[in-house]
């Protein structure tokens, strides 16, 4: 063994004892004044509820603190980091969490350390130490702190580093000139008349004509902040698919003006059109992203001018006049999707 760890070790018992030796000369000569039994475990417990509240207060605000520090870089990483705060209601569970252990931690030494005799106590003195197992006990809660703390300091790490990868991803879409803002429309109010003629192409025309804005479009479920509904669907002229393997693609509903606002890049084919897609066209006209070419023409096939098996009728099928590049709307992966007009 180290002389000097050895030396360490034994100077590290010895003040352990002695602080233990003089609480235990503390209560034993309040109750040599008059002092009862509960009064000393209250006092105890209460010093313990003032370290445990001064401690919360102070991880509180160090929280606050860091939350601000960090703001730009939550915005950066989320869709929604602006919302991230401090909750109430976690912090009350925390307040009340920190007391009950507090009080569930201090009552054993309070009980121990108000039974001391007093006479013994105080005959003993300084010279008298701590038991075994009681530096057993300090010691094993010390290994489960540090041990917590490592567990709690791999868990951030890696919450760091998945954050760094999120910035990195690649959205198909740069969102930093990007504003978006919902609209919800009155369902009473626009009952016998068509929204898109009525309400939002000419507000598209007045936010497109507004300074600085190069391209105003309208989507019906925003990229990553929403997710969609999909459904399997089958192209026409292709063999039915195994019954145990789902065909699904998400459908968004777009303006025309909605590719042109988001970045996004024709690959083949057209885009849409209000001049060609119209809305009272038998079947609908729909563009396709790159993910959905992959899955659905993997054999090499144009889905330029394909069919999707949506109506009895051929000429009530929905046909697909574009491919574009895939949008992921969520930071795994581009799922299949298909933007009608």
């Amino acid at each position: 063994m180290n002389p000097s760890s050895s030396l360490i070790e034994k100077h590290a018992g010895k003040r352990d004892r002695h602080d233990g030796v003089k609480r235990e000369r503390e209560m034993a000569l309040r109750a040599a004044v008059g002092a009862n039994r509960m009064r000393l475990i209250r006092q105890m417990v209460s010093e313990s509820l003032v370290l445990s509240v001064a401690g919360l207060a102070g991880g509180i605000v160090m929280s606050w603190l860091l939350l601000k520090a960090l703001n730009v870089f939550l915005v950066n990483a989320m869709a929604r980091g602006a919302d991230v705060h401090l909750n109430a209601t976690v912090v009350i569970v925390a307040l009340v969490l920190s007391t009950v252990t507090s009080v569930l931690a201090s009552l054993a030494p309070a009980m121990r350390l108000s039974g001391t005799d007093p006479n013994r106590a105080l005959r003993i003195g300084a010279g008298a130490g701590t038991g075994r197992g009681q530096h057993r006990l300090r010691s094993t809660f010390v290994i489960t702190q540090v041990a917590l703390s490592l567990v709690l300091l791999v868990i951030s790490g890696l919450l760091l580093k998945n954050l760094q990868n999120l910035l990195k991803t690649d959205l198909g879409f740069d969102p930093q000139k990007i504003l978006a803002v919902a609209v919800n429309l009155s369902p009473g109010r626009y009952q016998d008349r068509d929204p898109l003629v009525s309400f939002y192409q000419p507000l598209l025309e007045k936010v497109s004509h507004l300074p600085g804005v190069q391209a105003a479009g309208v989507i019906d479920l925003l990229p990553i902040a929403e997710w969609g509904d999909g459904y399997n669907i089958h192209i026409t002229g292709q063999p039915p698919y195994p019954p145990d393997q789902e065909q699904g693609a998400e459908t968004r509903l777009v303006s025309a003006s909605y590719f042109d606002t988001m970045g996004i890049k024709l690959m083949r084919g057209r885009l849409l059109s209000p001049a060609l897609d119209r809305p009272d066209n038998p079947a609908g006209t729909m563009v396709v992203n790159e993910a959905f070419r992959k899955k659905f023409f993997s054999n090499g096939g144009d889905p330029v001018g394909a069919h999707i098996d949506d109506a009895d009728k051929a000429e009530n099928k929905s046909a697909i006049a574009g491919v574009a590049t895939s949008i992921r709307q969520d930071l795994q992966q581009p799922p299949m999707r298909r933007w009608i007009g």
